[in-house]
């Protein structure tokens, strides 16, 4: 499996390992000493072919990538997440517009017509807590 090759940045950080556990997050909150001004989530659920199944994956990561969001991105911050419209989409955004002051949806033309990926990029964060 291939994975991200380090950035020369002193202000960019790879974490290996799975955002929707609590020592994952620690790990980043730890890394971060504070709060991030962008959070990206390019993740997406082992497919499985059934398209309800596939959908249902899709969203809780796009829970748990906002979720992320309400612990580590500062005031103002933006968020860039892929997810796959179906059932839970609608939420999804609504959840995010709850979050964010700007949220914009897109399907990258390198994504195949039949795919329901989309990108949604939000702007400035809104802190719930």
């Amino acid at each position: 499996m291939e994975w991200i090759r380090p950035l020369d940045e002193e202000n960019f950080y790879t974490v290996r390992g799975d955002f929707t556990k609590d020592e994952t997050l620690k790990e980043v909150k730890d890394l971060i000493n504070g709060t991030a001004q962008v959070v990206i989530s390019d993740a997406a659920p082992k497919l499985t072919g059934i398209k309800d199944i596939d959908t249902i994956r899709s969203t809780d990561l796009a829970d748990n990538a906002l979720t992320v969001c309400d612990h580590v991105l500062m005031q103002g911050g933006n968020f860039v997440l892929k997810v796959f419209q179906g059932g839970e989409y609608n939420n999804i955004i609504n959840n995010i517009k709850e979050r964010f002051k700007v949220v914009k949806t897109t399907k990258p033309p390198s994504s195949r017509k039949a795919s329901v990926e989309m990108y949604v990029v939000a702007k400035g964060f809104r802190r719930m807590f």
